[in-house]
């Protein structure tokens, strides 16, 4: 597991953290772990909460995706380990990919997207929900690839964010809150995040 904390600046800024047990998460700050199959061995049925006991026993194949049993372990680690999950108000978002997952907390609302980088033809989703400025963006870039993936997971970055459906893809635009996009390693895969917030 990897932990990374997002400090909202003027200009944003990533920093490492070894572990959990003396962070005191404040405003303006996210936290991200990010973790793969190493965390399969910390799935427990019982660790999960209970809405998601209560998923798992009406769908019984999610006790089996990896990429679920991984960004639950790391919800169960962060409440583990977190000390002040009992003092503060946390709002938290996870996605996965490629037996990866993200999960972003933070003290006001989140949303986090992850997605593996792998060509392909992308250019059908530039006419279903990306705006002619990100259609030009998308064309004009060095990478053509990782701008796709910049903007893709931005925008359901801010879906979650808000709490809206799929159908809402194509109303999500650059300028409709913060956010901050990275690209992490893991192995030979390559992913690229983005992350959505309010700032006040």
């Amino acid at each position: 597991m990897r932990i990374f904390l997002l400090k909202i600046l003027k200009k944003p800024k990533i920093v490492f953290i070894e572990s959990l047990d003396r962070l005191i998460l404040k405003q303006n700050e996210i936290l991200l772990l990010f973790g793969s199959d190493e965390m399969l061995d910390k799935y427990k049925y019982e660790n999960l909460s209970k809405n998601d006991q209560l998923r798992v026993d009406s769908n019984p194949n999610l006790d089996n995706k990896n990429e679920f049993k991984i960004s639950r372990a790391l919800i169960f680690e962060f409440e583990k380990n977190y000390i002040h999950l009992n003092t503060q108000t946390i709002y938290k978002s996870i996605s996965h990919s490629a037996n990866h997952a993200i999960l972003a907390i933070s003290l006001t609302r989140v949303g986090v997207d992850l997605e593996c980088v792998k060509n392909r033809n992308f250019y059908p989703c530039l006419d279903f929900c990306f705006s002619d400025y990100e259609k030009h963006q998308v064309q004009n870039a060095a990478n053509p690839l990782n701008e796709f993936y910049k903007i893709w997971t931005y925008k359901e970055a801010m879906i979650k964010l808000f709490n809206l459906g799929f159908y809402a893809l194509d109303k999500m635009k650059e300028n409709t809150s913060s956010h901050f996009s990275n690209t992490l390693y893991s192995g030979k895969l390559k992913f690229i995040y983005s992350v959505a917030y309010i700032t006040f």
